[in-house]
Protein backbone atom coordinates (compact mmCIF):
# COMPACT_ATOMS: atom_id res chain seq x y z
CA UNK A 1 0.00 0.00 0.00
CA UNK A 2 3.15 2.16 0.45
CA UNK A 3 2.76 3.14 -3.17
CA UNK A 4 -0.92 3.75 -3.47
CA UNK A 5 -0.12 6.23 -0.17
CA UNK A 6 2.16 8.39 -2.17
CA UNK A 7 -0.41 9.22 -4.76
CA UNK A 8 -2.53 12.39 -3.91
CA UNK A 9 -5.46 12.80 -1.84
CA UNK A 10 -7.87 11.85 -4.63
CA UNK A 11 -6.94 8.61 -4.85
CA UNK A 12 -7.75 8.02 -1.05
CA UNK A 13 -11.57 9.83 -1.02
CA UNK A 14 -14.12 7.85 0.97
CA UNK A 15 -15.68 5.04 -1.52
CA UNK A 16 -12.41 5.01 -3.95
CA UNK A 17 -12.25 1.22 -4.89
CA UNK A 18 -8.67 0.47 -3.96
CA UNK A 19 -7.21 -2.08 -6.64
CA UNK A 20 -4.43 -4.43 -4.49
CA UNK A 21 -0.75 -4.10 -6.35
CA UNK A 22 -0.23 -6.67 -9.18
CA UNK A 23 2.74 -7.44 -11.73
CA UNK A 24 5.07 -4.73 -12.33
CA UNK A 25 4.75 -3.05 -15.35
CA UNK A 26 8.27 -3.49 -16.36
CA UNK A 27 7.19 -7.28 -16.60
CA UNK A 28 4.15 -6.58 -19.15
CA UNK A 29 5.46 -3.06 -20.93
CA UNK A 30 8.57 -3.80 -23.22
CA UNK A 31 10.54 -0.48 -22.62
CA UNK A 32 11.22 1.73 -25.70
CA UNK A 33 14.86 1.66 -27.13
CA UNK A 34 16.15 5.35 -26.19
CA UNK A 35 18.07 7.24 -28.99
CA UNK A 36 18.66 10.33 -30.22
CA UNK A 37 16.27 10.99 -32.90
CA UNK A 38 17.66 9.91 -36.85
CA UNK A 39 16.87 12.09 -39.27
CA UNK A 40 14.78 9.57 -40.89
CA UNK A 41 11.86 8.47 -38.78
CA UNK A 42 10.01 4.74 -39.42
CA UNK A 43 6.38 3.63 -38.08
CA UNK A 44 8.57 1.78 -35.39
CA UNK A 45 9.46 4.75 -33.97
CA UNK A 46 6.22 6.28 -32.89
CA UNK A 47 5.25 5.95 -29.25
CA UNK A 48 9.10 5.01 -28.63
CA UNK A 49 10.97 7.34 -25.88
CA UNK A 50 13.38 9.70 -27.91
CA UNK A 51 16.31 11.94 -26.03
CA UNK A 52 16.91 15.04 -25.70
CA UNK A 53 20.54 16.45 -25.24
CA UNK A 54 20.96 19.07 -23.18
CA UNK A 55 23.19 20.69 -25.72
CA UNK A 56 20.91 20.64 -28.32
CA UNK A 57 17.89 22.13 -26.28
CA UNK A 58 19.98 24.89 -25.42
CA UNK A 59 20.60 25.32 -28.89
CA UNK A 60 17.01 24.81 -30.52
CA UNK A 61 14.98 25.61 -27.90
CA UNK A 62 16.97 28.78 -26.44
CA UNK A 63 13.78 30.26 -24.80
CA UNK A 64 13.53 27.87 -22.40
CA UNK A 65 11.72 24.20 -22.43
CA UNK A 66 9.09 23.11 -20.27
CA UNK A 67 9.89 23.23 -16.32
CA UNK A 68 9.21 19.33 -16.08
CA UNK A 69 11.71 18.74 -18.73
CA UNK A 70 14.50 21.62 -17.48
CA UNK A 71 14.01 19.44 -14.27
CA UNK A 72 14.77 16.44 -16.04
CA UNK A 73 17.61 17.80 -18.13
CA UNK A 74 19.26 19.44 -14.90
CA UNK A 75 19.01 16.22 -12.86
CA UNK A 76 20.03 13.83 -16.18
CA UNK A 77 21.78 15.65 -18.36
CA UNK A 78 19.13 15.13 -21.30
CA UNK A 79 15.50 14.78 -21.10
CA UNK A 80 12.83 12.23 -23.15
CA UNK A 81 9.85 12.12 -25.06
CA UNK A 82 7.63 10.05 -26.90
CA UNK A 83 7.79 10.52 -30.10
CA UNK A 84 3.62 11.19 -30.80
CA UNK A 85 2.18 9.90 -34.18
CA UNK A 86 0.95 13.70 -35.37
CA UNK A 87 4.53 14.35 -35.19
CA UNK A 88 5.46 11.39 -37.22
CA UNK A 89 2.83 12.48 -39.76
CA UNK A 90 4.47 15.79 -40.09
CA UNK A 91 7.26 14.71 -40.57
CA UNK A 92 6.42 11.99 -43.17
CA UNK A 93 4.86 14.59 -45.23
CA UNK A 94 7.74 17.45 -44.87
CA UNK A 95 10.13 14.28 -46.77
CA UNK A 96 7.73 14.20 -49.28
CA UNK A 97 8.18 16.65 -52.56
CA UNK A 98 5.10 18.36 -52.81
CA UNK A 99 4.20 21.32 -55.60
CA UNK A 100 2.15 23.46 -52.50
CA UNK A 101 3.38 24.42 -49.03
CA UNK A 102 2.88 21.57 -46.26
CA UNK A 103 0.58 23.73 -43.25
CA UNK A 104 -0.86 22.21 -40.50
CA UNK A 105 -2.77 23.67 -37.92
CA UNK A 106 -2.35 21.50 -34.50
CA UNK A 107 -5.37 21.87 -31.62
CA UNK A 108 -6.13 19.92 -28.67
CA UNK A 109 -7.00 19.97 -24.70
CA UNK A 110 -4.86 21.92 -22.61
CA UNK A 111 -1.94 19.91 -22.30
CA UNK A 112 -2.37 17.06 -24.55
CA UNK A 113 1.39 18.19 -26.14
CA UNK A 114 0.64 20.22 -28.98
CA UNK A 115 4.18 22.23 -27.73
CA UNK A 116 5.87 19.00 -27.67
CA UNK A 117 4.40 17.69 -31.39
CA UNK A 118 5.96 21.10 -32.43
CA UNK A 119 9.26 20.63 -31.21
CA UNK A 120 9.55 17.13 -32.41
CA UNK A 121 9.58 18.52 -36.06
CA UNK A 122 11.78 21.09 -35.37
CA UNK A 123 14.59 18.79 -34.00
CA UNK A 124 13.63 17.02 -37.09
CA UNK A 125 14.06 19.59 -39.54
CA UNK A 126 17.14 21.08 -36.89
CA UNK A 127 18.84 17.93 -37.91
CA UNK A 128 17.74 17.68 -41.54
CA UNK A 129 19.60 21.02 -42.29
CA UNK A 130 16.39 23.39 -42.42
CA UNK A 131 16.29 26.93 -40.81
CA UNK A 132 14.25 27.34 -37.75
CA UNK A 133 11.75 30.48 -37.44
CA UNK A 134 10.35 29.77 -34.81
CA UNK A 135 7.63 32.03 -32.07
CA UNK A 136 7.32 29.98 -28.91
CA UNK A 137 4.39 32.00 -27.65
CA UNK A 138 2.64 34.62 -29.69
CA UNK A 139 0.92 35.76 -26.11
CA UNK A 140 4.31 37.14 -24.78
CA UNK A 141 4.04 39.91 -27.60
CA UNK A 142 0.39 40.90 -27.01
CA UNK A 143 0.57 40.29 -22.75
CA UNK A 144 3.87 40.37 -21.72
CA UNK A 145 5.30 43.62 -23.73
CA UNK A 146 7.74 45.74 -21.87
CA UNK A 147 7.48 48.77 -23.88
CA UNK A 148 5.74 49.77 -26.85
CA UNK A 149 7.23 52.80 -28.92
CA UNK A 150 5.84 53.67 -32.30
CA UNK A 151 6.88 52.83 -35.25
CA UNK A 152 9.07 55.61 -37.39
CA UNK A 153 7.02 54.59 -40.35
CA UNK A 154 3.29 54.57 -38.80
CA UNK A 155 2.56 56.41 -35.57
CA UNK A 156 -0.84 54.27 -35.71
CA UNK A 157 1.36 51.11 -35.09
CA UNK A 158 3.92 49.92 -32.28
CA UNK A 159 7.18 48.79 -32.13
CA UNK A 160 8.15 46.06 -29.48
CA UNK A 161 11.97 46.88 -28.88
CA UNK A 162 12.56 44.04 -26.10
CA UNK A 163 10.80 41.49 -28.03
CA UNK A 164 12.15 41.93 -31.40
CA UNK A 165 15.89 41.87 -29.84
CA UNK A 166 14.96 38.56 -27.81
CA UNK A 167 13.93 37.24 -30.75
CA UNK A 168 16.80 38.01 -32.59
CA UNK A 169 18.96 36.03 -30.22
CA UNK A 170 16.93 33.15 -29.73
CA UNK A 171 17.07 32.72 -33.70
CA UNK A 172 20.98 33.09 -34.25
CA UNK A 173 21.66 30.71 -31.58
CA UNK A 174 18.95 28.51 -33.27
CA UNK A 175 20.44 28.59 -36.40
CA UNK A 176 23.93 29.61 -35.93
CA UNK A 177 25.33 27.54 -38.18
CA UNK A 178 23.60 28.33 -41.69
CA UNK A 179 23.72 32.26 -41.04
CA UNK A 180 26.75 32.62 -42.61
CA UNK A 181 24.97 30.81 -45.77
CA UNK A 182 22.09 33.45 -46.49
CA UNK A 183 23.24 36.60 -48.10
CA UNK A 184 21.71 39.48 -49.00
CA UNK A 185 20.54 40.50 -52.01
CA UNK A 186 20.38 43.98 -52.01
CA UNK A 187 21.72 47.02 -49.91
CA UNK A 188 19.04 48.69 -47.23
CA UNK A 189 19.31 51.69 -45.33
CA UNK A 190 17.36 51.15 -41.77
CA UNK A 191 18.75 54.67 -40.48
CA UNK A 192 20.70 57.21 -41.59
CA UNK A 193 23.86 55.81 -39.92
CA UNK A 194 23.27 52.33 -40.31
CA UNK A 195 23.35 50.26 -43.57
CA UNK A 196 23.38 46.48 -44.73
CA UNK A 197 25.33 45.95 -47.99
CA UNK A 198 24.70 43.47 -51.01
CA UNK A 199 26.23 40.23 -49.62
CA UNK A 200 25.97 40.64 -45.96
CA UNK A 201 25.36 37.63 -44.30
CA UNK A 202 22.00 37.49 -42.53
CA UNK A 203 24.43 37.61 -38.93
CA UNK A 204 25.43 41.21 -39.90
CA UNK A 205 21.72 42.16 -40.72
CA UNK A 206 21.18 40.65 -37.10
CA UNK A 207 23.67 42.27 -35.31
CA UNK A 208 22.18 45.80 -36.17
CA UNK A 209 19.27 44.85 -34.55
CA UNK A 210 21.23 44.14 -31.31
CA UNK A 211 22.92 46.84 -31.57
CA UNK A 212 19.90 49.68 -32.05
CA UNK A 213 17.18 48.17 -30.32
CA UNK A 214 14.72 50.79 -31.82
CA UNK A 215 14.86 49.65 -35.25
CA UNK A 216 15.44 45.84 -34.16
CA UNK A 217 11.18 45.00 -35.13
CA UNK A 218 12.09 46.73 -38.35
CA UNK A 219 14.96 43.68 -38.43
CA UNK A 220 13.04 41.30 -37.30
CA UNK A 221 10.43 41.67 -40.41
CA UNK A 222 13.00 41.94 -42.65
CA UNK A 223 15.41 38.91 -41.24
CA UNK A 224 11.64 36.85 -41.71
CA UNK A 225 11.49 38.02 -45.09
CA UNK A 226 14.87 37.48 -46.30
CA UNK A 227 14.34 34.12 -44.81
CA UNK A 228 10.72 33.29 -46.90
CA UNK A 229 12.57 34.50 -50.04
CA UNK A 230 15.11 31.50 -49.92
CA UNK A 231 15.32 29.34 -52.65
CA UNK A 232 17.82 26.41 -51.70
CA UNK A 233 16.50 26.23 -48.29
CA UNK A 234 14.06 24.68 -46.31
CA UNK A 235 12.84 26.80 -43.36
CA UNK A 236 10.24 25.58 -41.11
CA UNK A 237 7.96 28.61 -39.65
CA UNK A 238 6.69 27.31 -36.26
CA UNK A 239 4.94 29.23 -34.27
CA UNK A 240 3.11 28.63 -31.33
CA UNK A 241 -0.39 30.25 -29.28
CA UNK A 242 -0.77 31.23 -33.08
CA UNK A 243 -4.79 32.29 -32.20
CA UNK A 244 -2.73 35.35 -29.85
CA UNK A 245 -2.59 36.86 -32.85
CA UNK A 246 -6.38 37.65 -33.00
CA UNK A 247 -7.42 37.78 -29.23
CA UNK A 248 -7.81 41.08 -27.75
CA UNK A 249 -4.02 42.09 -26.16
CA UNK A 250 -3.51 43.68 -22.60
CA UNK A 251 -1.71 46.89 -23.74
CA UNK A 252 -2.66 49.81 -22.82
CA UNK A 253 -1.78 53.59 -24.31
CA UNK A 254 -3.99 55.41 -21.77
CA UNK A 255 -6.60 54.76 -19.87
CA UNK A 256 -8.82 53.52 -21.84
CA UNK A 257 -7.35 52.87 -24.97
CA UNK A 258 -6.21 49.44 -25.46
CA UNK A 259 -3.50 48.02 -28.75
CA UNK A 260 -5.21 45.99 -31.13
CA UNK A 261 -3.53 42.94 -32.35
CA UNK A 262 -3.28 44.34 -36.03
CA UNK A 263 -1.27 47.59 -34.84
CA UNK A 264 1.41 45.79 -33.58
CA UNK A 265 4.50 45.12 -35.90
CA UNK A 266 5.92 42.09 -34.91
CA UNK A 267 2.64 40.11 -35.34
CA UNK A 268 1.65 42.21 -38.54
CA UNK A 269 5.03 40.83 -39.64
CA UNK A 270 4.37 37.33 -38.48
CA UNK A 271 1.35 36.82 -40.42
CA UNK A 272 2.93 38.18 -43.80
CA UNK A 273 4.79 35.25 -43.41
CA UNK A 274 1.96 32.26 -42.27
CA UNK A 275 -0.35 33.56 -45.01
CA UNK A 276 2.41 33.33 -47.68
CA UNK A 277 0.67 31.06 -50.99
CA UNK A 278 4.38 29.35 -51.23
CA UNK A 279 7.05 29.25 -48.24
CA UNK A 280 9.97 27.27 -48.83
CA UNK A 281 9.39 24.49 -46.78
CA UNK A 282 6.11 24.69 -44.34
CA UNK A 283 4.47 26.27 -41.78
CA UNK A 284 3.38 24.55 -38.17
CA UNK A 285 1.01 26.18 -35.95
CA UNK A 286 -0.27 25.65 -32.91
CA UNK A 287 -3.56 26.61 -30.48
CA UNK A 288 -3.22 27.26 -26.97
CA UNK A 289 -5.58 28.32 -24.41
CA UNK A 290 -3.44 29.60 -21.82
CA UNK A 291 -3.01 33.52 -21.15
CA UNK A 292 -5.86 34.14 -22.94
CA UNK A 293 -8.54 36.67 -21.65
CA UNK A 294 -11.80 33.92 -20.71
CA UNK A 295 -14.26 37.07 -21.38
CA UNK A 296 -12.96 37.71 -24.69
CA UNK A 297 -13.65 33.72 -25.93
CA UNK A 298 -17.24 32.26 -26.32
CA UNK A 299 -16.04 28.33 -26.46
CA UNK A 300 -12.34 26.80 -26.80
CA UNK A 301 -12.95 24.83 -30.21
CA UNK A 302 -10.50 26.00 -32.61
CA UNK A 303 -13.17 28.52 -34.71
CA UNK A 304 -13.64 30.22 -31.26
CA UNK A 305 -10.33 30.51 -30.50
CA UNK A 306 -9.28 31.70 -33.64
CA UNK A 307 -12.20 33.79 -34.29
CA UNK A 308 -13.45 34.65 -37.82
CA UNK A 309 -10.81 36.57 -39.27
CA UNK A 310 -8.28 33.95 -37.67
CA UNK A 311 -10.27 31.16 -39.32
CA UNK A 312 -9.66 32.54 -42.96
CA UNK A 313 -6.10 32.78 -42.18
CA UNK A 314 -5.35 29.14 -41.83
CA UNK A 315 -7.88 28.28 -44.23
CA UNK A 316 -5.33 26.34 -46.45
CA UNK A 317 -4.10 24.63 -43.28
CA UNK A 318 -4.40 21.00 -42.68
CA UNK A 319 -5.58 20.77 -38.91
CA UNK A 320 -4.51 18.22 -37.28
CA UNK A 321 -5.94 17.26 -33.44
CA UNK A 322 -3.64 16.16 -30.65
CA UNK A 323 -4.74 13.84 -28.41
CA UNK A 324 -3.82 12.73 -24.70
CA UNK A 325 -1.55 9.73 -24.45
CA UNK A 326 -2.99 5.98 -25.24
CA UNK A 327 -2.22 3.68 -22.36
CA UNK A 328 0.55 1.90 -23.68
CA UNK A 329 2.11 5.30 -23.98
CA UNK A 330 1.47 5.84 -20.85
CA UNK A 331 3.02 2.59 -19.34
CA UNK A 332 6.08 3.44 -21.68
CA UNK A 333 6.42 6.59 -20.41
CA UNK A 334 5.96 5.82 -16.69
CA UNK A 335 8.76 2.88 -17.06
CA UNK A 336 11.46 4.32 -19.21
CA UNK A 337 10.90 7.47 -16.15
CA UNK A 338 11.55 4.76 -13.73
CA UNK A 339 14.82 3.22 -15.79
CA UNK A 340 16.09 6.58 -15.93
CA UNK A 341 16.17 7.21 -12.34
CA UNK A 342 12.90 9.90 -12.81
CA UNK A 343 10.82 8.24 -10.53
CA UNK A 344 11.63 6.44 -7.23
CA UNK A 345 9.22 3.49 -7.15
CA UNK A 346 8.80 1.08 -9.69
CA UNK A 347 5.44 1.74 -11.42
CA UNK A 348 2.95 -1.83 -10.94
CA UNK A 349 -0.26 -1.98 -12.92
CA UNK A 350 -2.65 -1.27 -10.24
CA UNK A 351 -0.78 2.52 -9.89
CA UNK A 352 -0.87 2.77 -13.86
CA UNK A 353 -4.64 1.99 -13.20
CA UNK A 354 -4.96 4.61 -11.24
CA UNK A 355 -2.78 7.23 -12.90
CA UNK A 356 -5.41 6.36 -16.15
CA UNK A 357 -8.49 7.00 -14.30
CA UNK A 358 -7.39 10.44 -13.37
CA UNK A 359 -5.68 12.07 -16.09
CA UNK A 360 -7.23 9.90 -19.21
CA UNK A 361 -3.78 10.04 -20.33
CA UNK A 362 -2.75 13.42 -20.17
CA UNK A 363 0.42 14.37 -20.06
CA UNK A 364 0.53 17.31 -18.32
CA UNK A 365 -1.33 15.64 -15.59
CA UNK A 366 0.30 12.42 -15.91
CA UNK A 367 3.81 14.75 -15.07
CA UNK A 368 1.82 16.24 -12.23
CA UNK A 369 0.42 13.43 -10.38
CA UNK A 370 3.31 11.19 -11.48
CA UNK A 371 5.44 13.48 -8.88
CA UNK A 372 4.37 11.49 -5.56
CA UNK A 373 5.97 8.73 -7.04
Amino acid sequence: MVLLCRLPAVLRRPGYKRVTPTARLSSKVTTKTQQYAPVVYSEEDVSRVHTLSLNEARQLFPHGVSSKLATEMEALGNGSWILRKESFEIITALNQESSTTPKFLLHGSTGCGKSVCMSQVMQWCSRAGWIIVHVPNVFDWTHSCHELRPSPHNPNTYDQPQESVQWLKNFRTTNSQLLSQIKLTKAHEWTKRERSEVNDDLSKVIEVGLIKPNIATDVVAMVMKIVAEQQDKKIVLAVDSFNGCFNPTSLKLGKEEWVSPHQLNLLTALLENTTRAVYPGAVLLALSRTKMYRHSVCGYSPEKLLGEKGCVSVSDCQWMQVPNLEREEMDTWLTASYHNKWINREPTESVSSELWHLTSGNPAELSRLSRAL
